[in-house]
């Protein structure tokens, strides 16, 4: 199908519903019978862009790593509820999150500095997890 529009980031929610948030940033509802894309709602006074997104049904919450709207080059934490509320997290320093991992209890990132953090969900606080080698410019970019 044809989405008509660039969606940035996919990612299954509750009930195997696929979600992505659109260049626009509006937060859409993608049908996997036939990529129509629904507006659910808008993400306003957003930032820039979003690298990575992964949902957290503990939490029932998405957790995203968006890219602030000037050139500091950190990333913003964001939750999103399918309620249309979104919130900032916390905005870090380990360079910008070019995608995020869950296992069910970790919330991971890979940065533009080739590591791969951990994210306290609640604070988002940054740790260093380990480095990542022979990847640069292959994870994200700055």
């Amino acid at each position: 199908g044809n989405f008509g529009r660039i969606i940035q980031n996919i990612v299954f929610g509750p009930n195997g519903v696929l979600y992505g948030i659109d260049y626009d940033n509006n937060f859409c509802e993608i049908n996997i019978n036939t990529a129509g894309v629904s507006t659910l709602f808008a993400l306003d006074g957003f930032v820039d862009l979003v690298n990575g997104m992964v949902y957290d049904p503990i939490t029932e919450l998405f957790y995203a790593s968006a890219e602030p709207g000037n050139e500091s080059g950190d990333c913003s934490l964001i939750t999103i509820s399918l309620d249309g509320t979104w919130a900032s997290v916390a905005r870090g320093p380990a360079g910008l999150v070019g995608g995020l991992m869950f296992d069910g209890e970790t919330l991971y990132g890979v940065t533009t500095k080739n590591v791969q953090i951990i994210y306290d969900k609640t604070t988002g606080e940054q740790t260093v997890d380990k480095p990542i080698t022979g990847t640069e410019n292959t994870i994200c970019h700055d």
